[in-house]
């Protein structure tokens, strides 16, 4: 079975609907959690590295030119969130997309992020 996403002038073929669903879920979880650093201003190097994971899904996938979120999630999520948000969409990049370079890159960035922790707690 074929899956064709159309929208905004988008159409990307990717052969299992399911596979389809996870891609986008996991995008918009990568965006969220990208924008609530930007927002609090911490981990530059941790946002470089979403942003590599997210625009490597995105081309693996021919979805470079589709938009996952507005800002309106990702700009709430605290730090400690993010984290945890992290290590799940991890678990799914190599699990569902068996995607072990992106999968690297987030565990840097969890990484990074422990690290800060306990200095920049008080801001989270």
């Amino acid at each position: 079975m074929d899956a064709t996403l159309r929208g905004r002038g988008i159409e990307a073929r990717i052969p299992d609907p399911g596979l389809l669903a996870d891609v986008f879920g996991i995008l918009l979880l990568l965006t969220s959690a990208k924008l609530s650093l930007e927002t609090h201003g911490v981990g530059v190097g941790c946002i470089d590295n979403l942003r590599r994971c997210i625009g490597g899904i995105q081309k693996r996938y021919d979805l470079r030119n589709c938009e996952f979120n507005d800002g309106s999630v990702g700009n709430k999520i605290r730090i400690d969130g993010v984290v945890r948000l992290l290590n799940y969409v991890q678990a799914e990049v190599r699990d569902k997309l068996s995607d072990e370079k992106s999968a690297h890159e987030i565990r840097i960035c969890i990484d990074h992020l422990t690290n800060l922790q306990p200095i920049c707690q008080k801001r989270w």
